[in-house]
């Protein structure tokens, strides 16, 4: 079986059946920075994104060659959180326009906006809570983000159990929209050539 990582011809010792075990020996070295696997082909087909986070059920039967691109825990952070600044903004539009519908008296028209909107917050503060808890210290004005914004996100839960629509609205538009509007500038420098290299 042919190893093709990163570019390079590497040596494979034993035998393997799935692709995690295949490479573990170039994943996790001691010396080295964890990397993760994010792009694999098995014989010239493509493996699907999803498949890459269980590489132990990804099998090697009959395979002749793998051609597989790491990142490093580190770069795959400061991917997330490039994408996260982008995300963010569509966040923020989503909450002006949720709040805009929460205060046209007709709550229950903006219920699903609302929904949404809380889910995709959730995904946005997600990943800068995770990619920043690789990136160290320097990742601190990021997760500032998080911070400055749960307080507001149990506001704004009591306002809606009160079903005080306009306090929701203007929880979502004053309060957290701003600080989501932050994080574009704030992910900027960790995600700039200097920080990749």
């Amino acid at each position: 079986m042919r190893l093709i990582k990163d570019g390079q011809e590497a040596e494979v010792e034993g035998i393997h059946t799935d692709v995690e075990s295949l490479l573990l020996p170039y994943l996790n070295r001691p010396e080295a920075e964890p990397r993760v696997v994010v792009r694999l082909s098995l014989d010239g087909q493509e493996v699907p994104a999803g498949d890459l986070d269980d590489l132990s059920r990804v099998s090697l039967d009959e395979c002749e060659r793998v051609d597989v691109e790491t990142a490093s825990v580190c770069e795959v952070a400061r991917q997330s959180l490039a994408s996260a600044g982008e995300y963010a903004d569509r966040v923020r539009e989503a909450l002006f326009k949720t709040a805009q519908l929460m205060r046209t008296d007709r709550p229950e028209v903006a219920n699903d906006s609302f929904i949404d909107t809380i889910d995709a917050m959730s995904i946005l503060l997600f990943t800068l809570q995770a990619a920043s808890q690789h990136l160290g210290p320097e990742a601190n004005s990021v997760e500032e983000i998080t911070a400055k914004v749960q307080p507001w996100l149990d506001a704004l839960a009591d306002a809606q159990q009160a079903q005080d629509w306009i306090r929701v609205a203007d929880y979502l538009e004053y309060e957290i929209a701003p600080v989501l509007g932050e994080t574009r500038g704030r992910v900027a420098p960790l995600c700039s050539n200097e920080a990749l290299g």
